[in-house]
């Protein structure tokens, strides 16, 4: 995601219905704390290192 100044944001393409493992930020080296709703993947990063910031997110699967 590119220069989002938010550090809360929302993925709308996953839903209820993905298996998801583990969401981690490989640009920032960051803890993400992310829940799974309804209506997509609840994403909250840490604090703001850059104030344009470029996050390039891992989302992990489980395997079914």
């Amino acid at each position: 995601m590119r220069h989002v100044q938010d550090t809360v944001f929302k993925l709308r393409a996953f839903t209820k219905q993905d298996k998801i493992e583990m969401v981690k930020c490989l640009s920032e080296r960051q803890d993400v704390n992310w829940k799974l709703g309804e209506d997509g993947l609840m994403i909250r990063m840490g604090e703001l290192v850059d104030s344009y910031p470029i996050y390039v997110l891992e989302v992990s699967l489980k395997n079914s």
